[in-house]
């Protein structure tokens, strides 16, 4: 059978992500919890700037509707590579002072290294993201292999010269290389860069709402991993050492590593299909009804195997020394589960040109910042980490789906109902996971497949019904309900 389309593509990103979780468990072994640690701290100051100052050219080129398509893209590119330069700059200046602040002054030299990622990152082809507009899936699937293809080429060989910080730096610098080549090597067009002043205002209109979602989504998704380093200067917050931030930090990023795979296909296939929809009320309310569905799938999926699963694959992996970081993965995989949701409510959003419900969403996830300093200063350790990440995913999806039902998408309530049974099987599971311990694998394999039957049967139902009711899309000028029409939207 020939693999087409969004499967084909969900193939090479589930191949691409065991490459990732290779290299990952890899690198941790060879280079201990000490040296992990201090790739946390990079991390947290390059991922930053990389976060605040992304303007999301692909997806803003694939949900346009302009004619001259490739001027706009020549216009996307120049701002990629003057972002990417402008990133470098900022990483390798407030960089310097950061380090100072995290007490890590002596890795200032592999931080000014990986300032060079963004600047390079700035010259990737954007022609596999236009392709799927015409619902061509390949060269963006064969781009998305590019990178983890490459960066274990580069993990092996450096870590057979060296075991330190620099092979973290190595991979980075890889990594961002053979994207570009391999973004280059499937393009159909030739690379121009040209910043028309026509475009300047759209652009700016698209991806000025992202910069303070960008700045929110890091502290999102780094905030646990930034308070474990404040331990040094603040007395309420226990101090964790390297080696704990290590392991917490290691991973928190290999339960996050399966995200990027997510967010791709769900950004292929919910832009492209629900923004070509907007002017047929019948395939945008189907189109819509399938993508929480799967999305609800997708998400219990995800908590069903955390809760089974339990520490004791981390622990096979990474071994002995990441077992503080184990001990939580069951509650940061469920909170990766909720967060699907609400990826399905920021990618329906922007389908539709609503970029507010990220900024919205990424706003509430903020709360988990001010719950993990409590819980970490009441002595909860990791585990008040954890449980802060899990009620911050809970409280920041419920905020973007109401405002997406506000703004843009009628009944985005579907979403608030996957929502209630993924926290359902979050727990359910969990329980399950701990009454079974004792059973052989098939019986608890029994077991779960019934109880995922179970849980999925109110699923299909409820968007059977769904399908079969009214779906309407509020105007982009007005939040009044108005009747959804097939004529163009006069704000496009």
């Amino acid at each position: 059978m020939k693999l087409r389309g969004p499967a084909f593509l969900s193939l090479t990103l589930v191949v691409g992500q065991v490459m990732g979780l290779i290299r990952v468990q890899m690198i941790a072994r060879v280079l201990g919890t000490e040296i992990q640690g201090q790739a946390v701290a990079i991390g947290l100051i390059s991922g930053f700037f990389v976060s605040v100052l992304a303007v999301n050219a692909t997806w803003q080129l694939v949900q346009s509707r302009r004619e001259d398509l490739d001027a706009f893209q020549s216009s996307l590119q120049g701002v990629a590579v003057l972002r990417g330069a402008i990133t470098s700059v900022l990483l390798c200046v407030v960089g310097t002072f950061a380090l100072e602040y995290l007490k890590q002054p002596e890795l200032k030299l592999p931080l000014y290294a990986i300032a060079a990622c963004p600047f390079i990152e700035g010259f990737t082809h954007l022609d596999p993201w236009r392709k799927l507009r015409d619902g061509s899936f390949k060269s963006l699937a064969l781009f998305q292999l590019a990178g983890p293809v490459g960066s274990i080429i580069v993990a092996l060989i450096a870590m057979a010269i060296m075991q330190s910080i620099w092979v973290v730096v190595f991979v980075s610098i890889g990594t961002s290389i053979f994207r570009v080549i391999g973004s280059h090597l499937v393009a159909a067009r030739r690379f121009r860069l040209r910043l028309h002043r026509k475009h300047a205002g759209e652009i700016v209109r698209f991806g000025l709402p992202l910069l303070p979602a960008g700045l929110m989504f890091w502290a999102n998704s780094q905030s646990d991993k930034f308070v474990m380093f404040l331990g040094e200067r603040y007395e309420s917050i226990p101090v964790f050492t390297d080696a704990e931030i290590g392991s917490y930090g290691t991973v928190a990023g290999m339960v996050l590593l399966p995200r990027g795979l997510f967010v791709t296909v769900m950004q292929s296939v919910f832009i492209p299909r629900l923004s070509q929809a907007r002017e047929d009320r019948t395939l945008f309310r189907r189109n819509f009804a399938f993508a929480v569905m799967g999305s609800c799938a997708l998400a219990t999926l995800i908590v069903t195997g955390g809760r089974m699963a339990g520490d004791s694959v981390f622990l096979i992996l990474l071994g002995e020394q990441y077992s503080l970081g184990a001990s939580v993965a069951p509650l940061l995989i469920s909170a990766m589960g909720v967060q699907m949701l609400r990826t399905a409510a920021y990618e329906s959003s922007i389908a539709v040109g609503r970029t507010s419900v990220t900024a919205v969403g990424n706003t509430f996830r903020l709360i988990s910042i001010p719950i993990s300093l409590v819980l970490l200063s009441k002595g909860y350790g990791v585990v008040g980490l954890a449980w802060s990440v899990y009620i911050g995913e809970l409280i920041s999806t419920l905020a973007a789906v109401l405002w997406l039902q506000a703004t843009a998408i009628r009944h985005s309530w579907m979403i608030l109902v996957s929502l209630a049974l993924v926290v359902i099987a979050t727990f359910t599971f969990g329980e399950i996971g701990r009454l079974t311990s004792d059973l052989d694998d098939l019986a608890r394999v029994s077991i779960l497949v019934v109880t995922y039957i179970l849980i999925l049967g109110p699923v299909a139902l409820c968007f059977q019904f769904a399908r079969r009711g009214r779906i309407r899309l509020r105007d982009q000028t007005s939040c009044n309900d108005q009747a959804f029409t097939g004529e163009r939207e006069q704000s496009d």
